[in-house]
């Protein structure tokens, strides 16, 4: 829908154009300066190059006064990427860290259950009999 607006629009302007430049056939003498010899063109050709002059000067003027923000942005993207390659180290650090406290408590585990002493055996019994249950 908005493109054909867009386009409607386009067609609209396109038109006042033509319109514009049949009624304005008329020539004009233009000196610029510091030019000394006067150009001859027609009105239409002096207002459409006059338009197109203004839009690039203030298409060149807005991109000029955006470059405090983009340059700014543009530190905060460096920024924020330091910040998530610190991230980054201080997580994998931490696993580091993680692994060799996790490896030093298995390693204790194991030297404990080395140095850990057998089960006592059971106490030999002194003549004693188990119980025998009659068989029927």
């Amino acid at each position: 829908m908005l493109r054909l607006i867009r386009y409607l629009l386009a067609a609209a302007a396109a038109l006042y154009l033509v319109v514009f430049a049949v009624q304005n056939r008329g020539l004009v003498d233009v000196v610029i300066w510091p030019g000394l010899v006067p150009l001859t063109v027609p009105v239409w050709g002096l207002v459409l190059a006059v338009l197109v002059v203004g839009v690039l000067l203030a298409g060149i003027v807005l991109w000029l006064s955006g470059m405090r923000w983009r340059a700014e942005a543009t530190r905060a993207q460096r920024v924020l990427r330091s910040q998530e390659v610190r991230r980054q180290i201080n997580e994998q650090r931490e696993e580091e860290r993680a692994a060799a406290a996790a490896a030093e408590r298995r390693a204790k585990a194991e030297a404990a259950a080395k140095n850990k002493p057998a089960a006592p055996a059971l106490a030999p019994t002194t003549g004693t009999k188990p119980l025998a249950l009659p068989s029927t």
